[in-house]
């Protein structure tokens, strides 16, 4: 069972090694990585043929053409039976994609396999948390599960199409996609398997803001009227709060915390 792990990357060499090496650890070894350049000032082949690893593929555009069109390279480059996401600088633990083809080799069924997250920021450790259950893809409980932390069928990737436009929260869509045009479960499995490592610079408050503006446009032009009146309202609210409490008031309104510190 080949699963093909994709990672778009521009711009963070440092952060690409951090993800290539934690694929090395993989207690099941039959991945591929499909690893896209989207027009890095500091090109990342010679990054990728350092591991001198056949597993390891790279794609590279010329100029950069934004991570929607990068995330569809990966797309089109997936020749595993299953297709897992990598953001450059996150990690996987070990037995990430040990655990879901376990639950897939019981169920050739389910759309995919979501584990639960730890995202760490400075000395600070948060977590997602999930229950060990299947979610139809048509509750709205799938509205909560993590695009990056989830691997699907090949097929579904191989036939979504990204905008390209998207400046932000490209992920949301893609799950959209799924739950309107699938039937079908996927697996919640409370790993801590995907970790979504934030850094030890402080976030920028226009982080915040933009992340909550384009989910509010993306909610208007879906025409979820409530929805984007929500996250638009967020939008204002969340940088207050940012500049007032810092970056973590947010993660501890978002998540839970964890008590061992990061290292």
């Amino acid at each position: 069972m080949l699963i093909s792990v994709t990672i778009p990357v521009f711009n963070n060499n440092d952060g690409l090694k951090i993800s290539l090496n934690s694929l090395l650890k993989q207690t099941y070894s039959n991945w591929e990585a499909v690893i896209v350049d989207d027009g890095s000032a500091i090109p990342v082949e010679e990054v990728v043929k350092s591991y001198k690893d056949d597993r390891m593929r790279l794609h590279t555009f010329s100029v950069n053409c934004g991570r929607p069109v990068a995330r569809q390279q990966t797309f089109k480059m997936i020749s595993g039976q299953y297709g897992a996401f990598l953001d450059a600088g996150d990690s996987f633990d070990p037995n990430y994609l040990k655990n879901a083809v376990e639950i897939f080799s019981k169920n050739h069924q389910l759309l995919g396999v979501s584990q639960s997250m730890l995202i760490k920021y400075k000395k600070l450790v948060f977590s997602t948390n999930y229950n060990n259950v299947e979610i139809d893809v048509k509750d709205p409980e799938f509205e909560k599960v993590g695009f990056a932390s989830t691997i699907f069928k090949s097929e579904i990737c191989k036939g979504y199409t990204f905008n390209p436009h998207l400046k932000h929260s490209e992920d949301r869509p893609f799950l959209n996609y799924i739950s309107a045009n699938y039937t079908g479960n996927i697996f919640t499995l409370n790993s801590h398997g995907y970790i979504y490592n934030q850094g030890n610079d402080n976030i920028k408050v226009a982080t915040t803001f933009t992340k909550y503006y384009y989910d509010s446009m993306r909610s208007f032009l879906s025409g979820k009227t409530s929805e984007g009146i929500k996250s638009f309202a967020k939008a204002i609210f969340m940088p207050v709060l940012h500049v007032f409490f810092g970056y973590e008031k947010l993660l501890t309104m978002r998540y839970k915390k964890e008590k061992v510190c990061a290292e």
